[in-house]
């Protein structure tokens, strides 16, 4: 359980950071990938859908700039 949350840390300081865009970039990216592999499992993967949802999340992301600290 160590293990996972040092890695956990790791990539959240890792992913931390990123940029703006970058950030929402990757945000968009594991989205749209998530969408297809969910698609993929239920037997109808739906690129369009994929793309449209990870499009989407980029620009809301990058809107809201959820990784953006206050220090």
């Amino acid at each position: 359980m160590v293990d996972i949350r040092a890695a956990y840390r790791r990539l959240d300081e890792w992913v931390g950071g990123f940029s703006r865009g970058t950030y929402a970039v990757f945000v968009a990216c594991q989205s749209a990938l998530g969408v297809l592999a969910v698609g993929a499992v239920l037997g109808e993967a739906n690129y369009a859908f994929a793309m449209g949802f990870g499009g989407t999340k980029l620009v809301l992301t990058y809107l809201s700039d959820p990784n953006h600290r206050e220090e």
